[in-house]
This record gives structure tokens, sequence and C-alpha cells, in this order.
């Protein structure tokens, strides 16, 4: 799907009201009215999530492009807002997003693994740059001490897995990973939608897997940026975020439409 933004002007007035709310909170955060790029491309935003039926399977929403400061980007457009680790106000770009150190950076999304849904929830990462295309680095995640407690969207696992959705297991074989046409930028989603349905979707490349898996999801909170293994995180990433989300599991259409707004979304706050 394409959506269209009208021309540029020097105000806008958003008419969604989960919009105006995040955008009143915005203006908060960031000491200053959201421009009238952002509103609209906001605006625009949540209508398409919502005219296109995927508004109640995302429960949480980070803009991580938009915002004028670090404290607006972890403002959550919709659920709970992150808690920061190390991120810095030089670090964040209004256009790029917020990228991080591979090394020591990450938040946590401050949501319970297992409040999640264990056979319907997604991740997804849109990202400027900075996915790794080697190494063994974790978007999103979290991770106990079994291969069932196992949740993350890999932006590269080990070695003969690379691209991985993992939910529930780590078992080679048993989840979805993509192995060719990697690049460093773009939008990653993994989704669940059955105890015996998982696939990965890279800019559109997508791979399934229907293993049947049994997820005992851990009790803390996925990190971003790495992954939470028990409160201690590791694999760092350094992509460069705009978008994440995360929420019930998608089909492959509904992750297309989502890849589709994001995209818009983005080009919209390219023109600030």
């Amino acid at each position: 799907m394409q959506i269209i933004y009208r021309r540029r002007t020097a105000s806008y007035t958003p008419t969604d009201t989960d919009a105006i709310a995040y955008l009143s909170a915005l203006a908060t955060a960031d000491v200053a009215t959201p421009g009238a790029i952002v509103q609209q491309a906001v605006d625009t935003y949540f209508q398409g999530l919502k005219s296109n039926s995927l508004w109640t399977l995302v429960n949480q929403i980070y803009l991580f492009c938009g915002p004028l400061t670090l404290a607006g980007a972890l403002t959550a457009a919709k659920g709970s807002s992150p808690t920061n680790n190390g991120f810095g106000s030089g670090d964040y770009n209004q256009k790029l997003g917020l990228p991080g150190n591979g090394a020591s950076k990450y938040l946590s999304i401050n949501t319970a693994s297992n409040s999640i849904n264990t056979t319907s929830h997604h991740f997804s990462v849109t990202c400027s740059g900075g996915m790794e295309t080697s190494g063994d680095r974790i978007a999103v995640g979290s991770y106990g001490s079994s291969s069932a407690s196992l949740l993350s969207l890999d932006s590269f696992g080990a070695a003969g897995i690379n691209r991985a959705f993992r939910s529930g297991t780590y078992v080679f074989g048993q989840f979805p990973n993509l192995s060719t046409g990697l690049g460093a930028s773009g939008y990653l989603c993994g989704s669940r939608t059955a105890i015996n349905a998982a696939f990965i979707d890279y800019n559109g490349t997508t791979a399934s897997n229907s293993s049947s898996v049994s997820p005992t999801f851990i009790t803390g909170s996925p990190y971003l940026y790495a992954l939470n293994v028990n409160g201690t995180a590791q694999y760092f990433s350094a992509m460069s975020l705009q978008i994440f989300t995360r929420g019930a599991g998608l089909t492959t259409a509904q992750s297309a439409t989502l890849r589709s707004l994001n995209n818009s979304y983005i080009a919209a706050i390219s023109a600030i």
C-alpha cells in the first residue's frame, strides 16, 4: 500500500485522538510543540494503522525518528515507554533515529516477557543503518536458561543462522531464518501466529517455520538493542533504530502493510 502525504504547510491540525495524545506527550518531553511535518506524519501513521486493522494488534510503538530530542524519542507512541541504559542526547538524530554502539547501550521495553502471548506475538524494527551482517547480535529479546525461554529478533545470529526470529527455541531447524540478501538497513519483523507457525520478514523477503514449540518466556522484560539474559544485557546491536513495534502475531500480509506504513512515516520525516 502507499500513503500519500499532503503538501507541506506551515501548520497542521491532527484529527486522530491517539495521535493528539501522543503529540501532547511528545511536546512535554521535547519542551517544544512538534512541527507541522511531524504532526502530519504521526497523524497519518496512526490513521493508517487503524484503517488497516493493525492498531489493535500493536501493543507498543516507539517512533525514534521525528521527535526533537532523546527525551522525545524515548516517549512511547503507544504502550510502555522504555528505560534508558547508556544513550546520551548526542546519540540521537531526528531523521536517522537512535543508534546503538554494539557494546553497552540498550533499552528495556518495560514489558514482562511472560505477559506476552506465547502463540501470538511479533517484534519489528526499522533501521536507517547499523544492522549487523556478521557476529552474534540481538535486536530485541529475552532469555532464561532453556531453549523454550528464548524470545529474540536477531540482527544476526550464530554461525549459520543469520537473521532469525527465535520464539521459544534456539534449536536450528525449529525457527525461521534468512541467510541471503542481508543489508545494514530496513525493516525486520519476526512473528508467531500459532504454536506451529512463525516467520521472519526482512524488507519483504520472508522465511517461515512450522515446527511445533511451546515457549515459556521469563518474567524479565525484553531488551532492545540487546538480549536480556536473566537481567544481564548481552549480544549488543549497533543498529540505528527509527521505529520499533511489539504486539500480537501478524500475518505476512499484515507485516507487509506495517512495513509500508513505517517506510511512509520515515519518508515524511526525512522532509524536515
